[in-house]
């Protein structure tokens, strides 16, 4: 299988810092969005940290040949993430910093969705959008507590309230999700500028993978996501699975 990597990354409309990270190499076996929080020189950093060892193992390790390998990999580089982040915060006395990630490895067949926070990954398949990730945070709970409805989710006053993130705390727990890559997949890793904003992705992509160009949908989706008025940042990738 080939993958095909575009990525695309914005302050948004309202913003002045653009805390988002994003890593999206075309010759690797993994990608990352990361969405930092706490601020200028606080959030930014988290989520770069974040990027930049998901980069540095990725680099150094060849593409693990088994799930069990894939697993191991991810682990260790949300654990050592996790790590450096809360080193950087006490070194420079900061007293709010994290960062949300999602991440794909695929590799010799295997795919695996790993993820903290509520940055999102999604695969589209035969017309069909389904979300492989489910977010740590408040109004997750109250749905899956039946507290509130899908409805109420988009509009609650907590919905911004994350229950995980990297480093918060000493210690980090990733969720993960296997999938099997199959030639015509995309998928979409993002960060909740986008998909707060650009609410229905499953008509919006509908409308885009017929496009020949990975560019140019990576392009009309950020169009989209800016014309509606986006007050966060925007950061994604799309993945193209090819023979």
């Amino acid at each position: 299988m080939h993958i095909q990597a575009v990525s695309r990354t914005d302050v948004g409309n309202k913003r002045s810092i653009n805390e988002d990270c994003v890593y999206s190499p075309n010759d690797s076996f993994v990608w990352v969005v990361a969405d930092g929080m706490g601020g200028h020189s606080a959030g930014d950093i988290a989520s770069k940290i974040i990027c930049d060892t998901f980069a540095y193992y990725a680099s150094n390790t060849p593409a693990p040949p088994t799930l069990f390998n894939l697993a191991e990999f991810v682990l260790h580089c949300i654990e050592h993430a996790n790590s450096e982040v809360r080193k950087h915060m006490k070194k420079e006395l900061l007293g709010t910093m994290g960062s949300t990630v999602a991440a794909i490895t695929i590799s010799n067949g295997f795919g695996l969705v790993s993820w903290v926070g509520d940055s999102r990954a999604y695969s589209y398949r035969n017309g069909t959008l389904t979300c492989l990730t489910q977010d740590h945070s408040f109004v997750q709970e109250l749905l899956k507590a039946g507290e509130i409805t899908d409805d109420e989710v988009k509009n609650h006053p907590a919905r911004n309230i994350i229950t995980r993130a990297v480093g918060v705390d000493d210690s980090i727990t990733a969720d993960l999700q296997v999938f099997v890559p199959e030639v015509g997949d995309v998928y979409l890793l993002c960060s909740d500028g986008l998909y707060n904003t650009a609410t229905d992705l499953g008509t919006i992509l509908a409308e885009l993978t017929d496009n020949p160009s990975l560019d140019d949908m990576a392009d009309q989706l950020m169009d989209i996501a800016l014309a509606e008025d986006a007050d966060d940042n925007v950061s994604f990738i799309l993945l193209r699975v090819s023979a």
